[in-house]
């Protein structure tokens, strides 16, 4: 009883699977960490850019210092030149002056954006000047007038309220400057905290995908472990494959190292499959040949095609085998070759096989050449393409398009029954009879034959069904002179034949002479004991008569049915005595007697029979039996009756009767035994086997 299948449960999918929601949480977390990396990245550009701008204003403080001191530098050395007249002092203020040149030039390019502070730096720029017009106006008037004159102006101090104004627009552009510088370090300090902000958000984002990536790595990892072992039983699956290949395997890399093979290669070099690893062929063979192999692997890996390299001859488990070896290119998945993998086979048989089949070819060819009998090969379209120079003179031809005007396979020399057999695959054997003046006028073929003509034909597919290949192998052999010899043999005999029938008749009718005249003789003897030796002896002639005559009229002329022989004789002899009430039964197997044993035999069968209907039956009453067997080549003839009985006190073998005299003499004739059986009757067990005939001189 079958079991009830168990309801399948619709397995449906989820719209969001776990590894998408984990792509989606992963790529969401990106988006916000990017929005986040966006707005500190433009909080840091503020940043950067307000503390480009606090750099901006130290350096125009700085370049208001560095004027102003330069400034004092310029007057100091000036009055210290105009008291002292050394002339250093005098480099000292020129280089002031210089340098004072220099950082207006550079406070004017970093004022340059700002409209208010450029006019107040073109205001101190005017200012200066004036201020320095009148230091260089105190040395001047130091050469003209003296230096009493210049101590004077310069104790006046006239250029007072230049340098104050000098001072109040420093002070204004600092003050202006130092105020932005404020403003600036205030967006400066709050752009940090965002600054901050983000990238701590940053941080706590990124262990969040830390964590996140740290699981998908560790299910990732658990699939690469999954695959690895799938990949490893994947290689000792494809291990376990190569060893067991009938052939050498052998994986190499692009510099024709060995990566890898198979047992049997492994064997036949002499090395382990580990021990085989990342080593060369110069570790295996010698130099010479080790080059010549990686030569070919060259090859193979230059061209990227495959290359059969040849045959070589090695020794594995002590005997000698041939190798064929193949090499082929391994290519990645873009095509390019990384290595090559060569297989060898044992091609031992099969150059064994070949060297069979070339001197089997080497025989056919030596018989087809020199047999006595012609040798033809068709195609299936029953068209001649080869034969031997003896069929050759058997058609009487010199060329291979005059044989094939010999159209064998066409009646009348064969007939459609034949050619079927042939077209069914089956060896055909059948005589061909022709005429080769006919012949040569209805083919035109050019033959030295003529006459009649008789040929033992035989044809034979040769190739299996399959083979593309397939030929008939026709055998002819001319037996036109045995026919000739035949066909006189069989008028020979037939002659003799009715010869021999001749004989027979007339042995038979002189028999019969010799009975009727013992017959006629009969009627004139008194004496009954003379009357009878008569009638036995007319019986024994009518025996052999009866043999002689069952020749005569049988087809078989050496033996006779001894069935139908030994009833005819019995009837005979039943008439001969008048039996009356005697009954005859006779079971004899389906047999045929050469005449040497049926005379014999025929005569014993006589004897006893008319012995038993002379003595067995006083009341002429009772039944007589007649057997005759054949078993394993010998003969068991029983010749039996339920009468008064044989005598005890006569020994068969030793008696003056002459028909008991004759059966022993015929039994050792047939070189058999005879045996006697009194009980219930009289019964004669004679054994023999059959007499072989011998040529007489």
């Amino acid at each position: 009883m079958k079991k009830g299948r168990r309801p399948v449960r619709e397995h449906r999918e989820p719209k969001w699977p776990e590894d998408k929601k984990i792509y989606a949480g992963f790529g969401a977390a990106l988006i916000v960490l990017l929005l986040a990396c966006v707005s500190s990245y433009w909080t840091t550009i503020r940043v950067i850019d307000n503390a480009n701008w606090a750099i901006h204003s130290h350096e125009i403080v700085q370049e208001i210092a560095d004027i102003n001191f330069r400034l004092y530098v310029a007057e100091s050395s000036q009055r210290t030149a105009l008291i002292t007249g050394r002339s250093d002092n005098s480099d000292q203020y020129q280089q002031a002056i210089e340098a004072i040149r220099r950082d207006l030039k550079e406070l004017r390019k970093l004022t340059e954006t700002s409209p208010v502070q450029s006019r107040r730096v073109d205001q101190l720029d005017l200012l200066l000047s004036k201020r320095l017009a009148l230091v260089k106006e105190w040395g001047n008037l130091q050469r003209a007038k003296g230096f009493d004159a210049a101590m004077d102006v310069i104790m006046r101090d006239e250029g007072k309220k230049i340098s104050d104004d000098i001072t109040s627009v420093i002070q204004t552009i600092e003050k202006e400057e130092r105020d932005v510088l404020r403003k600036r370090a205030d967006t400066a300090e709050t752009g940090g905290r965002t600054v901050s902000f983000v990238i701590s958000f940053g941080y706590l984002l990124i262990f969040v995908l830390f964590v996140v990536a740290a699981y998908m790595i560790q299910s990732d990892l658990g699939e690469r472990n999954r695959m690895e072992e799938m990949l490893r039983q994947s290689q000792r699956e494809v291990s376990t494959l190569l060893d067991s290949l009938p052939a050498y395997v052998f994986f190499k890399d692009s510099k024709s190292v060995y990566m890898t093979a198979n047992k049997k290669f492994s064997d036949a070099v002499g090395f382990s499959k580990r021990e085989i690893v990342r080593k060369t062929d110069y570790d295996f063979y010698s130099r010479d040949k080790a080059i010549k192999l990686r030569a070919d692997d060259a090859r193979v890996l230059m061209t990227g095609e495959p290359m059969y390299v040849g045959e070589e001859t090695l020794v594995e488990s002590g005997r000698t085998v041939t190798v064929a070896t193949r090499k082929m290119p391994l290519k990645n998945e873009r095509g390019s070759v990384v290595g090559l993998i060569g297989v060898g086979f044992d091609v031992t048989e099969i150059k064994q096989g070949q060297k069979a089949l070339r001197e089997s070819e080497e025989r056919f060819r030596n018989v087809f050449t020199q047999s006595p009998i012609g040798i033809q090969l068709y195609d299936l379209g029953y068209r001649l393409i080869e034969m031997n120079d003896s069929c050759m003179h058997i058609l009487g031809v010199d060329s291979l398009e005059e044989a094939r005007k010999f159209k064998l396979f066409e009646e009348p020399l064969m007939a459609e029954e034949i050619k079927e057999r042939i077209e069914n695959r089956e060896t055909v054997r059948f005589e061909a009879q022709f005429d080769f003046t006919a012949l040569k006028e209805k083919t035109l073929m050019e033959t030295e034959r003529s006459g009649n003509c008789y040929l033992d034909c035989v044809v034979a597919p040769l190739g299996g069904e399959d083979d593309e290949d397939q030929r008939l192998l026709v055998l002819l052999q001319d037996v036109t002179e045995r026919r000739v010899a035949e066909e006189r043999i069989r008028l020979s005999l037939k002659e003799k034949e009715v010869l021999l029938k001749e004989v027979h008749h007339r042995v038979k009718n002189n028999l019969q002479i010799i009975s009727s005249l013992l017959n006629l003789q009969s009627k004139y003897i008194k004496d009954d004991q003379a009357l009878e030796m008569f009638k036995e002896s007319r019986n024994r002639i009518r025996s052999m008569t009866l043999i002689h005559e069952k020749l005569y009229r049988s087809k078989d002329l050496a033996n006779i049915d001894v069935a139908e022989y030994i009833q005819n004789l019995s009837s005979n002899l039943f008439r001969s005595y008048s039996a009356g009430r005697i009954s005859l039964k006779t079971q004899v197997d389906d047999m045929l007697l050469g005449i040497d044993t049926a005379i014999p035999c025929g005569l014993i069968i006589n004897e006893l029979v008319s012995n038993s209907l002379k003595h067995a039956f006083p009341e002429k009453q009772g039944e007589i039996f007649v057997n005759l067997h054949r078993d394993n080549g010998r003969f068991t003839l029983v010749v039996s009756d339920n009468g008064v009985g044989f005598p005890e006190s006569v020994d068969f073998r030793n008696t003056d009767s002459l028909g008991l005299q004759l059966v022993c003499t015929l039994t050792d004739q047939l070189d058999g035994a005879i045996e006697l059986n009194r009980k219930g009757g009289t019964e004669f067990k004679i054994t023999f086997g059959e007499i072989k005939y011998k040529e007489r001189a």
